[in-house]
């Protein structure tokens, strides 16, 4: 890990409790369409923003600027209403990001996405001329033509009480416009929610209590790595989730998430596969398969960096069936949430 990110990880586990915890809670702003966790009310201001739209071309967005103090520590989301800009959405957040580095030392410098260095953003950390040290992350919706930047912003003097709230921040971001409400089928009352948080790091919904079973997985690199296996069968259908426990090895994010969606890949077509964003601002993978035998997939890929373990969230049956129980299928992929900080290790 760069020095940044280090120092902070020390920081937060010797602050500890130390900070007022009762003072942090979630805030969300449905028509920005992001939650996070705030130590208080935030202030609300209208500013405006220099969209980049080129390595040296700007465009003036309005944008609102969402901001707390904590200490010395500034934590701070902007977001820039682009629906009115022509700006070049495949390299949005690159250039966002080239603007940030300008800013200070960089010192952390992570895509937050999946293969190809494309998706859903980048983590950023920079160590300013006056010793401020910054933990930023920059994501760009084109859904919903918005780019978000989040900024924990802690004088090197409160680092020591202030490190983990920084890491605690970003952690906390959770865009509302791609975390769809569940629907509600009829029979959603004999849906309960089973919570492996701090075990295997999820929770999610099922008909009935999964079975668990252990197990092993086989890299495309050739190594096994040991696995869980949650898994109901409901009739003609399964949903089941595939918590792949990478620790002791050094993966990669990009490489890890391509590798698992190329082997669900060799099971069937591909209907569609798209880049998804759930909780803390994590990104994966969301893929549509046709197996054959005219089975369906619905399938989801995450690799949270915080727990470096794999998920795989799969339902899966019979077209014929999956047409009468879509409602199911819904509910138990959108049900699946990972573990909030602090980190879940072996």
């Amino acid at each position: 890990m760069r020095r940044l990110f280090a120092s902070l990880m020390v920081f937060g586990t010797l602050a500890g409790t130390a900070q007022a915890q009762d003072d942090w809670r979630v805030y969300t702003f449905d028509q920005a369409g992001f939650a996070v966790e705030f130590p208080g009310a935030p202030q609300v201001k209208a500013v405006d923003y220099a969209a980049p739209v080129g390595p040296s071309k700007a465009q003036t967005a309005p944008a609102t600027l969402y901001t707390a103090q904590s200490g010395g520590a500034r934590y701070s989301v902007l977001v820039a209403d682009l629906s009115k800009a022509e700006v070049d959405w495949d390299g949005l957040a690159d250039h966002a990001a080239m603007v940030l580095r300008r800013e200070g030392e960089v010192q952390l410098d992570e895509v937050v996405t999946l293969g190809g260095g494309k998706g859903c953003g980048y983590d950023i950390g920079l160590q300013s001329s006056d010793g401020v040290q910054a933990l930023a992350a920059v994501f760009a919706s084109k859904e919903k033509r918005k780019l978000y930047i989040l900024k924990a912003a802690v004088p090197a003097a409160d680092l020591a009480a202030q490190g983990a709230d920084a890491i605690r921040f970003q952690q906390s971001l959770n865009f509302l416009d791609e975390i769809k409400s569940a629907p509600t089928p009829f029979n959603a009352v004999r849906w309960k929610e089973f919570a492996y948080l701090d075990s295997a790091g999820f929770a999610a919904r099922f008909p009935q209590a999964p079975e668990v079973q252990t197990g092993q997985y086989l890299t495309n690199d050739g190594e096994v790595v040991p696995a869980v296996r949650y898994a109901v069968r409901n009739g003609r259908l399964l949903f089941r989730v595939t918590v792949v426990d990478l620790w002791k090895t050094p993966a990669d994010r990009d490489h890890v998430l391509d590798t698992a969606v190329d082997k669900l890949r060799r099971y069937g077509d591909v209907r569609s596969d798209r880049v998804e964003s759930i909780q803390f601002g994590q990104c994966g993978r969301d893929l549509v398969l046709d197996q054959p035998g005219d089975e369906y997939v619905s399938a989801g890929v995450y690799f949270p960096t915080s727990q470096h373990k794999l998920f795989i969230v799969e339902a899966q049956g019979p077209a014929s069936a999956v047409k009468d129980s879509a409602d199911d299928l819904a509910l138990f992929r959108q049900s699946f949430r990972l573990a909030p900080y602090p980190e879940n290790t072996p």
